[in-house]
């Protein structure tokens, strides 16, 4: 197994969904995503296919990113930064 000096060093391939990262949030939290969904004023149906994460699912912005936020944690930057990275990677097509 490789060692990697510097976080630089590592450019991974791949990359997880941010719908895929609450999911795991809302599963470690038992919250149930339904109640989560219309708490968030966000379509359930909108809110399934992101935590799935489905293609042109539902993209955090910085309303939900605030929400977020504030009902699950982290900070917004960290919300909008994931949706960023995955939207780059997805134009380099690295996914």
């Amino acid at each position: 197994m490789k060692t990697y000096k510097t976080l630089t060093e590592f450019n991974p391939d791949w990359i997880v969904h941010p719908g895929e990262i609450v999911a795991d949030v809302l599963k470690e939290r038992n919250i149930n995503a339904q109640i989560f969904a219309m708490e968030m004023k966000i379509s359930f149906d909108d809110f399934s296919i992101f935590l799935l994460g489905e293609e042109n699912s539902l993209e955090i912005d910085e309303a939900i990113a605030e929400n977020f936020s504030k009902s699950i944690g982290s900070s917004k930057s960290f919300w909008l930064n994931l949706q960023h990275q995955y939207a780059e990677l997805k134009l380099m097509k690295l996914i």
